[in-house]
Order: structure tokens, then sequence, then C-alpha cells
């Protein structure tokens, strides 16, 4: 009987243990998940690095989203090439106009324009209530002057247009007009950029191009499609074309509404503010004025000088022949260069805007060489790769689509090289622009903005007429300009923005070098068994293999050879974990190279030896801004 009574109390012990071990592992999950989220409130370079790891995977799921979407849109709903014609047409015709209301302050759909976020990013986290005041100001000139241009084009379409040969167009810049009003719908993605919420920025931009935008696409273009086909008066090419342009409107409509209940969650909550905050009309004059008088000459500067770049644009074409077959070479291989070099200047705008503008030089300088540690470091990583294995994947590629007509791509071959180089030496390069608007430096900026086009028109002439380079001409007329205002930037930057600035050689430059050495024996390796591999898993099973290597398997076999060359000292090691952890989908393409540095630094040699030198004071100075940022929250 007892044993019975004992067997049954254990019986009902069992269910109560497994609750209470679930109950433990939730705790533990909003325990982590907490920690978590106070790695994000830390302020440091981890977080910006965290986003770039956080978005990895996003864009891995949006692009074959982006390629289907092409691909059954284009199947189905564009019976001509003539619908995208009628689109760039209407871009091309309105983009000015738009340009000059926005002043500078907004992008084309109503982000952030790069001298816009300096300013929120300075406040944002250390004085919020003037980052409001000048959220407040940008939304207020955004939908005032967007209700000006709705109602301008209207009135020009209705009274001008229609009267004229391009009558055809006026409802297809109608309906693209729209998109000006309120003319803020992508601001949240600048706002989780200047807050520093990196991972919650690519989740908005993501779930927008990966399902508000194809399914407003489909939608609106079937319904264009179904009322143009139905009534002759319209026909179905307007139909869709003018479905294309509504569904640009509605898929940022419902980014933004996705976009603001996120930012008022995981954002506005914690400094008491909320999202109908930014339609209050709170912000000062001298608020205002801070901002007009930095971006407004700049931007009367970049529309007059507009013109002339159209007028260089046209005298090429004349000078080079097969002007547009080399654009389509060139920009292929851009393509291939993305793969080996990836091009594009860094985000970090905000990052180092919150540490310069808040007086803290010891941090800037910190960034600045975080910025091109982790830029160089990642133009590295599939370099060597890329450059070597190309000729074959190349020719695999020609036997596994015979009809795609890849042979007529081939000259590109010619440019890539150069196009690496391009793509490397611009990382460089964009860093002291990026300084000069971080530090409003309008009269430098608007010099460079004025000489530039005249430079670059010389450097045109003298390959294109007097050297006769042909289709080089078009890479070396903007590189070589490029170069030497470079060389002139970093210059000024070190002597008027950034003095005292000493350049970490062994992290940024060296360790990134001689870690080829390392992947140019991996690529003759990869080299000679590709025959074999190619023979056993056949070649689409050799393109699994070769998109891995892409994605994660080259960076973690870069960073045996990075880390062992001196890479990483104890601090950016601890920084890359921060980072890792932040990484959130991605975490599994990331962790496996952390891994990897953190073995190999335990018996690099040179692990360590050569160090960020200022990272103590840098750590001093995230102190101190985190204690003025918690006093302002509190308040």
């Amino acid at each position: 009987m007892n044993s019975a009574v004992e067997g049954a109390v254990e019986g009902a012990k069992a269910p109560s243990g497994l609750v209470a071990k679930i109950k433990e592992i939730k705790q533990k999950q909003k325990e982590e998940q907490k920690r978590k989220l106070a790695l994000w409130g830390d302020i440091g370079y981890h977080r910006y690095l965290g986003g770039e790891f956080y978005s990895k995977v996003l864009v891995i799921l949006v692009l074959p989203v982006s390629l289907l979407l092409f691909a059954v849109v284009t199947e189905i709903f564009l019976p001509g090439p003539e619908i995208n014609g009628y689109q760039d047409i209407t871009k091309s015709l309105l983009g000015f106009f738009f340009g000059v209301m926005d002043i500078g302050l907004a992008g084309s759909q109503g982000y952030f324009s790069d001298k816009m976020e300096r300013f929120v990013a300075e406040h944002a986290e250390i004085n919020p209530r003037k980052a409001i005041h000048q959220i407040q100001f940008f939304c207020a000139w955004q939908m005032f002057t967007g209700l000006v241009q709705v109602t301008v084009v209207g009135l020009y379409c209705f009274f001008f247009l229609a009267d004229s040969s391009l009558a055809h167009l006026s409802y297809f810049i109608i309906f693209y007009s729209f998109v000006q009003y309120p003319g803020m719908l992508q601001i949240f993605e600048s706002l989780f950029q200047c807050f520093q919420r990196y991972d919650i920025r690519g989740i908005v931009t993501s779930v927008r191009d990966a399902v508000f935008a194809p399914v407003a696409t489909i939608i609106c273009v079937f319904i264009g499609k179904w009322v143009g086909g139905s009534n002759p008066a319209i026909g179905e090419v307007m139909g869709i074309t003018c479905g294309f342009l509504t569904s640009i409107y509605v898929a940022d409509i419902y980014g933004m509404i996705f976009g603001a209940r996120l930012f008022s969650t995981k954002v506005l909550k914690q400094y008491n503010y909320r999202f109908r905050d930014f339609f209050k009309m709170e912000f000062t004059w001298p608020e205002v004025k801070e901002i007009l008088a930095f971006i407004g000459p700049l931007q009367i500067v970049d529309m007059c000088l507009g013109f002339m770049g159209m007028i260089t644009t046209i005298w090429i074409t004349q000078w080079l022949t097969s002007y547009a077959s080399w654009k389509g070479l060139i920009s292929f291989a851009g393509t291939i260069a993305g793969l080996a070099a990836p091009g594009g200047s860094n985000k970090a705008t905000s990052t180092v805007s919150e540490a310069y503008n808040n007086g803290k030089i010891q941090l800037t300088h910190n960034y600045i060489n975080k910025i091109l540690k982790y830029d160089l470091m990642t133009v590295s990583v599939n370099l060597i790769p890329v450059i070597f294995l190309l000729p074959t994947v190349l020719d695999q590629a020609i036997k596994m689509f015979p009809t795609a007509n890849i042979q007529n791509y081939l000259p590109a071959l010619v440019v890539l090289p150069l196009t690496i180089v391009v793509n490397i030496t611009n990382k460089i390069w964009f860093v002291p622009n990026q300084m000069m608007v971080i530090a409003t430096r309008r009269n430098a900026l608007i010099v460079f903005s004025i000489v530039g086009p005249f430079v670059n028109f010389f450097f045109s002439w003298l390959f294109l007429v007097y050297m006769q380079l042909g289709w080089l001409s078009l890479i070396l007329m903007g590189w070589i300009p490029n170069i030497i205002f470079s060389i002139i930037k970093w210059i000024y930057m070190l002597k008027k923005i950034t003095p005292g600035f000493k350049l970490a050689t062994w992290q940024v430059a060296v360790a990134p070098v001689v870690s080829q050495a390392g992947m140019l024996g991996f690529s003759f390796l990869l080299w000679l068994v590709m025959p074999a591999v190619i023979a056993a898993i056949t070649a689409w099973g050799f393109l699994i293999v070769l998109v891995f290597l892409l994605l994660m398997g080259n960076a973690i076999v870069h960073q045996v050879f990075y880390t062992l060359a001196g890479g990483w000292d104890k601090d950016t090691l601890e920084e890359f974990h921060k980072a890792v952890e932040l990484a959130g989908p991605s975490t599994f393409m990331v962790k496996p190279a952390y891994m990897v540095a953190k073995t190999f630094a335990k018996i690099s040699p040179l692990h360590d030896r050569h160090p960020i030198k200022n990272e103590a004071i840098a750590s001093k100075e995230i102190e101190e801004l985190m204690a003025l940022r918690d006093k302002n929250i509190k308040k």
C-alpha cells in the first residue's frame, strides 16, 4: 500500500518537475534576451558590427524572393519592355524637382540623407529631446513640401502636360508623385540607425523587401492589368505601369506602419516619447537653423553642378564608341568584383557622429581605426579565392548554361582586376568624406564639390581624347580624380578634424595583407581538387559548395591566417565576440569564424602584440557618454 502511494506521489512529482524544467529554460531565455538587449544599450562599435552580422542571413532570405518576384512579374505582367522604360522616364522627369524640394534633408523615398542623419545621431541617445525636435522638423518639412509637390505635379499634368505630346505620361507622373506625401515613409530605417539598433533596422528593411514589396507589387500590378485590359481607353500597358508605380507607395506605407510599431515599442518607450510626438511643432528656429546652415548651401551647389555632370555624360557617349556595351561589361565586372571585394561605403555615420559631436575625440579615432580594420578585413576574405578560381568557374558556367551567352561577357575579365582595386581603395577613400559630413565642414565640402566636376572633366578629356584609352577611360576618369581628392581629404581630415590620429597599421594593413598568402595556398588546393569534386558531385553540387565558401567557408579559413598574423588583440577579439552575440539569426554564419579566431589567438605569437593603443581611453569616453545618456533619460 505504501509503495503504491509512494509511486503515485512520484508520478505526481514528475510532471511538476518537467514543468519546472520548462520554466527554468524559459527563465534562462528571458535572462539571455535581457543580457543581449543590455548589450545593444552599451555604446561601442560592437553595435554597428553586430548589426552588419545580423543582416547577413536576412539579405540571403530576401534575394530568392526578389528573384522569384522578378521572374513572376516579368513573365505574367510585363508584355513589353516599354513598361520599365515608362517607369524610368517618370522617375527621371520628377527626380530633379523632388530633390530640390527635399533640400538635402531626405533620400529618394523619405529616409534621412547622410547629412541629416549626422544631426539626429549626435543627439539621439545623449539628448533625445533635441533629437525628437529635429525629427519633428524633418517630418513637418517633408509633409508640407510633399503636399506642395503633389499639388504642383497634379496641376502641371492637368493644365499643361495633358495638351502636349507627352500627355500619355500624365497618369504615370501623378501616380508616382504620391510617394512624396507624406514624404517620410522610410524614416524608421534611418531612426533605427541613428539610435543604433541596427538589428531592428535589418528586420524592417528585410520585411519590407521580402513581404510588403512583393505582395504590393503583385496585387497592384494585377489590379492595373485587369483595369487596363478591361477598359480600352486605358489600355493594359498603362494599367500595369500605374500599378507598378502605385505599389512603391503601398509597400512603403505598410513598411512605415511596421517600422513605427517596432520603433515605438523597442526604442521610444525608454525615452518616454510616443510616435505621435513626431508630428508636434516643438522645434525651435535655432535648431532648424543649425541644420539648414549646413545642408542648404551644399544642396544648392550640388543642384547647380548636377547639370555639368549630365553634359559630361552626353559628351562621353559621343567620344567613346560602343559606350553602352562597355558600360554593361563594366557593370558585369562590378558584380564579380563585389564577390571578391565587396564595394560600397560603411554605414557607421551614426556611431561616429555620436562620439565626435559629443567631444569624444579619442573614441572617434578608435572608431576610424575599426572602420578601416573591418572594411579591409571584409574585402580580403574572398579576394584571392574568387580571382584564383574564376576562370574554372566561368568555364563550368558556360557548360551549364550553353544558351546564356556568357561568352559575350568574358571581355569583362579585362576590367575585373582594376574594378577590384577600385572597390578596395574606395573603402579607404570614403572615410575622410564621411568625417567632413560628421564634423559639418560645410566650406570644405563646397570647395570639393565645385572643383570636382572640373577635375573630372579634365581627366575625361585626358584619357578619352588625348591618350585615347577607350573603354579604360570609363574607369580611370573617375578613379584617378577620386584618389587625388581622397589624399587631399585625408590630409585635411588629419590636420583639421582628427589631429593626433594614429593608424593601427598592423591590424588595419599588415595583417590583411599577410593573411592573403595563406588564402593563396588555400585557393591553390581548391583549384587542384576542383576537377575531382565536380566529377564526384556534378557541377551543380560544386555550385552549392562554392556558395558555402562565399558565404561562410572562406571567412572561417581566412580567420586562421588573419589571427595567426596578429589581426586581433584582446580588446578587438572581445568586441568581435559581442558583435557575434548580437548577430541574431545570422549567428550560425559568423560564430564559427569567431571560434576559429578565439582558438588560433591562443597559439599565435603575434596575438595582442599590435593592439589599437587608445582602447583604454576610448573605453573611458564610452563610460562618460553612457553616464551622460543615463542622466538625460532619467530627466
